[in-house]
């Protein structure tokens, strides 16, 4: 299990140590809008990068955190900009897993209001349907940019921070 471990562990830091950050920064913009990419990984393990030294903490940070915010605000403006089509596609009809993840979004939107943006971040699916939901609806573009901003750098040093300080040291348990 050890070996196993390490050797998964080393073979995902070369991919990120010789990815140019550029393509981490699509990776992780896209992921948000259009497929369920396990982002926190990919996060946790530039920070182990960045610990040592490969690549500049700060701007993997930002990086990071700058892709999460321009792949909210895509999702947001790809609402705002086809509001009629994706409600009748996605709103109207949509499949069981969808329909759930919709609801799952709007009862956060009804309980904690633009808190919802903040929290919709540690939701797996709700993120991804947030953003295009809150488009669609009336919400003004500069407090949903302005939550999802707060939003973004809060998620990201959840992960990212964790990843630079411990990263070394969680290893030695597997």
């Amino acid at each position: 299990m050890t070996n196993l471990f390490t050797n998964i562990l080393e073979y995902l830091l070369t991919v990120i140590e010789q990815a140019n950050l550029i393509t981490l920064f699509f990776s992780l913009t896209f992921g948000i809008v259009f497929a369920p990419v396990n982002r926190e990984t990919i996060i946790v393990f530039m920070a182990v990068v960045a610990a040592a030294n490969t690549i500049n903490p700060i701007i993997a940070f930002f990086i990071t955190a700058g892709a999460t915010y321009f792949g909210y605000s895509l999702g947001f403006f790809v609402g705002r900009g086809f509001k009629a089509g994706l409600a009748d596609k996605f709103l109207t009809d949509p499949s069981p897993l969808t329909k759930k993840r919709i609801a799952r979004s709007y009862q956060l939107l009804d309980k904690y209001g633009t808190w919802a943006i903040i929290f919709s971040y540690f939701v797996p699916g709700v993120r991804h349907f947030l953003p295009v939901i809150l488009g669609v609806g009336t919400m003004p573009s500069t407090q949903f940019l302005i939550t999802s901003k707060v939003g973004s750098i809060i998620w990201t040093a959840s992960f990212f921070l964790p990843g630079y300080f411990f990263g070394d040291f969680w290893t030695s348990f597997f």
